[in-house]
């Protein structure tokens, strides 16, 4: 009787209690992701769980075992033998050709410490999620680290991508609902902060920018002299945001999107940010900033503010240069082609357009005027002149242009195959002929 009213009670709970037990619950730190985040890590301390989720869903993947630190609580000092608790990303990937055994067959770097770490004066490094030399894994028993058996480092490889893919480590992992109410009200805030941020460093003031740096929090303006020079010489110059994501972390949230640099239409270089913001009654200010880095060599690798600004001036100059010449190249061979034309039709008036004043034939020893004369003779003479060109080059120079082609010529009483060579200078806002050069395929 008693088994039957345990049971019976059981069932009155899972009825009367579907949230808790609902699929639907994700960790509370999920807030949003952008559409180049596909997944996200979460590490579960106290259970020695990780979780892998994918973020346009946010449904579970996969979960694995995990070991943490051999002590517990949250990382302080180097060598405590203590995990980091908070949002962290991944800056390297170690094959096992570049390992020591100890660490299995692939590792990855973290970027602790954070901002917030260092300001909370926690310190360390060499923080890795890694495979093991153990044939089997004991909880709580790495360094600091976050270990995985072998097998199961393999099969997360796929999923992690530097620079991009979130590993938040928790005390304990806490559930909530999908599509809170408070998570969306805080979106709006932090893009539209997020967007004012960007527009202060456009065109703002320097006490604009601060202002969205709560007063506890110097952020590093070494670079604002330096940039105020550069936007009043650089113009059109402005920045695009995209690929934000906020995570939510104890009292605070982490924000991290691209910041590209835009010189007009052209898109240069991207500077990959993470913000840390908190809640201020009801106003969100900035409480640390770094740039997302990469490792190499144990050096942080990472598109600096000012670097990317002369990067993108330099490279829109190279593509607006290279565009003016594909463009010149365009209108050549269309104005050889016009050139052509009027000639074949006999239209000598467009034809004469064509050349410059002080065009000079040194085979035929004829200017401008007696060229023109030449042409409407030979016209007169044949029935018709067919005329067509093939494999055309055109050749820019400092002060000229050189237009090479192979020429069909036929006509109702010679024919013949060539190469000609037009000669153009700039004459008004016009390119024009000068010089014409004609060699017969013999």
């Amino acid at each position: 009787m008693f088994r039957k009213l345990n049971l019976y009670l059981i069932l009155i709970l899972l009825c009367c209690t579907p949230k808790l037990f609902s699929s639907d619950l994700i960790p509370d730190s999920f807030v949003t992701f952008s559409d180049n985040t596909e997944y996200a890590v979460v590490v579960d301390k106290e259970l020695q769980k990780l979780s892998l989720y994918e973020t346009k869903g946010l449904s579970k993947v996969l979960t694995l075992d995990c070991a943490t630190g051999e002590n517990k609580g949250r990382k302080k000092v180097e060598g405590d033998k203590k995990t980091p608790e908070g949002v962290y990303f991944f800056t390297a990937d170690y094959e096992d050709k570049d390992l020591t055994p100890v660490y299995g067959t692939r590792a990855f770097p973290i970027d602790y410490p954070n901002v917030i770490d260092s300001l909370r004066g926690r310190n360390g490094d060499a923080i890795w999620l890694h495979g093991t030399d153990k044939k089997i894994l004991i909880k709580r028993s790495s360094n600091g680290c976050i270990a995985l058996n072998n097998k199961d480092v393999d099969k997360i490889t796929p999923y992690l991508k530097l620079k991009n893919t979130p590993f938040i480590i928790s005390k304990s992992v806490k559930y909530t609902e999908k599509d809170l109410k408070e998570n969306k009200i805080a979106v709006k805030k932090i893009f539209t902060l997020i967007d004012e941020w960007k527009r202060s460093i456009e065109n703002g003031s320097y006490h604009f920018y601060l202002s969205f740096y709560d007063s506890s929090y110097l952020p590093d303006i070494s670079f604002w002299r330096q940039w105020i020079k550069m936007r009043n010489k650089i113009k059109n110059l402005s920045f695009e945001i995209s690929n934000r994501s906020i995570i939510k972390n104890e009292n605070y949230f982490v924000v991290t999107f691209d910041l590209t640099v835009l010189k007009g239409t052209f898109k240069g270089e991207i500077i990959t940010r993470k913000l840390f913001l908190k809640d201020l009654e009801g106003t969100f200010k900035i409480i640390g900033d770094e740039y997302l880095h990469l490792l190499s060599k144990k050096r942080k690798i990472y598109v600096n503010f000012v670097d990317a600004i002369k990067k993108t001036d330099y490279n829109a100059k190279i593509r607006s240069a290279y565009e003016k010449k594909q463009k010149l190249i365009s209108d050549i061979k269309e104005q050889a082609s016009q050139w052509m034309k009027s000639w074949g039709t006999g239209d000598i008036k467009t034809y004469q357009t064509h050349y410059s004043n002080d065009f000079y034939s040194k085979a035929y020893k004829m200017n401008l005027n007696m060229w023109v004369k030449h042409k409407k003779s030979l016209k007169s003479r044949y029935k018709y002149i067919k005329i067509s060109m093939k494999n055309l080059r055109v050749d820019i120079f400092k002060k000229f242009i050189k237009v090479t082609f192979t020429q069909i010529y036929n006509s109702s009483g010679y024919n013949e195959t060539g190469t000609k060579k037009l000669f153009l200078k700039p004459e008004g806002d016009k390119w024009k002929i000068y010089r014409e050069l004609w060699t017969k395929n013999y």
